[in-house]
């Protein structure tokens, strides 16, 4: 169980540092919220993509993103 979960961690984060993004979990929403009023992403219903200044602290912001459990399937 903690190898699929890692692989889903691990798909999430290369995704999100993609022009495409990543699809969050309805968990992590909230979260990618406060980025984007942060500036940091934008959101599309559960869609998230990096803005240029999020690109610039990615690690943190995955970071956020997955303790509030994206990434988790």
């Amino acid at each position: 169980a903690r190898d699929a979960e890692g692989r889903a961690e691990e798909a999430c984060t290369l995704a999100l540092r993609t022009r495409a993004g990543a699809t969050g979990e309805a968990a992590a929403l909230p979260t990618a919220h406060d980025l984007a009023a942060a500036g940091l992403v934008e959101c599309e219903g559960r869609h998230v993509v990096l803005t240029r200044a999020g690109r610039l602290v990615a690690t943190d912001v995955t970071a956020r993103l997955l303790l509030a459990g994206a990434g988790t399937r």
